[in-house]
């Protein structure tokens, strides 16, 4: 009984935290819609707000892959690609937004 408990547990900690990163996400969509069209915020500023879900795909391919049982585990050479160019962008996002504070 305690092994069906923890697992509850866990699929509601998970569930729990797929529908606040959805939730950000649709905020950070909203955000980026209001600011176009007021122009408070510059493109380098509105791509900082996607830098958490980026980090989060990372985290999420990789416990992926290491997750055993997983439903969609991605292969070896998929996790590397994909985590590799995320961080590409995640570097390039931020040297970006501080050359253009730097000026």
């Amino acid at each position: 009984m305690p092994e069906k408990d923890a697992e509850q547990r866990r699929e509601d900690r998970k569930e729990l935290f797929t529908g606040i990163v959805i939730l950000y996400f649709v905020v950070t969509l909203f955000i980026i819609a209001v600011a176009r069209k007021t122009k408070f915020l510059t493109y380098g500023q509105m791509s900082l707000l996607f830098l958490p879900l980026l980090v989060l795909f990372i985290i999420w391919e990789i416990r992926q892959y290491f997750n055993p049982n997983a439903v969609r585990r991605p292969s070896r050479t998929r996790v590397i690609v994909s985590c590799s160019m995320v961080g590409f962008v995640i570097v390039l996002t931020l040297f970006f937004n501080i050359a253009n504070w730097m000026q």
